[in-house]
């Protein structure tokens, strides 16, 4: 299953951000304090990130996010 990130998921999306972002599966590491922003945004409802859990068997499995930016060159928003 996949719902929307929640306040009361907070302790596990820090968990597995930090252990994602601070993996060698990304280019460079980002500060506790970004993780902590990027939560923050989330759970805040910010119009520019939107954040999931996946589920399975009732069992937090992982997260992901999408993030929206307006392009120029195309004229309209973009999901990142």
């Amino acid at each position: 299953m996949i719902r929307k990130i929640n306040k009361t998921d907070k302790e596990q999306f820090l968990k597995m951000a930090n252990i994602f972002y601070k993996s060698d599966a990304v280019s460079g590491h980002i500060s506790d304090k970004a993780i902590k922003d990027t939560f923050y945004n989330i759970a805040n409802d910010s119009p520019f990130i939107k954040g999931f859990i996946i589920e399975i068997d009732n069992k937090v499995a992982g997260f992901f996010t999408i993030s929206f930016a307006f392009q120029t060159q195309y004229g309209k928003p973009v999901l990142l």
